[in-house]
């Protein structure tokens, strides 16, 4: 299956994935970690303009470690 979009200026961009054995688990984690840091950051910010934020409400220490995901 293949994505194709246009940029502003008229050029168009295709990509086809590519089909892999085993999935590159370094490059999955350190995605995984880049978006949760991403979404902390954003928690943060926008708990700072005076709204109710997931840190106010106390879930800020919610995220999973492999001692406490293991149940």
């Amino acid at each position: 299956m293949s994505f194709s979009r246009t940029t502003p200026s008229g050029r168009r961009i295709t990509a086809t994935a590519r089909a892999r054995e085993e999935p590159d688990m370094k490059r999955l984690v350190a995605l995984v970690l880049h978006l949760a840091e991403q979404l902390h950051e954003e928690e943060h910010h926008n708990g700072g303009a005076g709204g109710s934020s997931a840190a106010a409400e106390g879930h800020d220490d919610d995220t999973l470690t492999p001692s406490t995901s293991r149940g």
